[in-house]
């Protein structure tokens, strides 16, 4: 039997397993699938898809709203701040 190999798609690893096993294998792994299945299906909907969008907007508007702050303060004591881009990284 062979399975994904995640680090090396195009090399696939072999399993061996002891006889009659192999089926075994295939019923559980489609109860796994069907099970998962199951416990995705209330991450699809559009309630929860609803939710996380009024968390994100409630987080950014927080987040902006203590950078607003955080300027003030800085510039009540003559210090110069900016916001840099999320995927901004330093380079040595």
């Amino acid at each position: 039997m062979y399975v994904n190999n995640f680090g090396q798609p195009h090399k696939p690893l072999a399993l061996a397993l002891p006889a009659g096993r192999g089926r075994q294998l295939r019923q559980d792994m489609r109860q796994l699938v069907e099970e998962l299945g199951t416990a995705i299906r209330p991450f699809e909907s559009d309630e929860y898809r609803s939710r996380v969008e009024q968390i994100d907007a409630e987080f950014n508007e927080r987040h902006e709203g203590a950078l607003t702050e955080l300027g003030k303060e800085a510039a009540s004591q003559n210090i110069g701040c900016c916001a840099l881009r999320p995927d901004f990284r330093w380079r040595r």
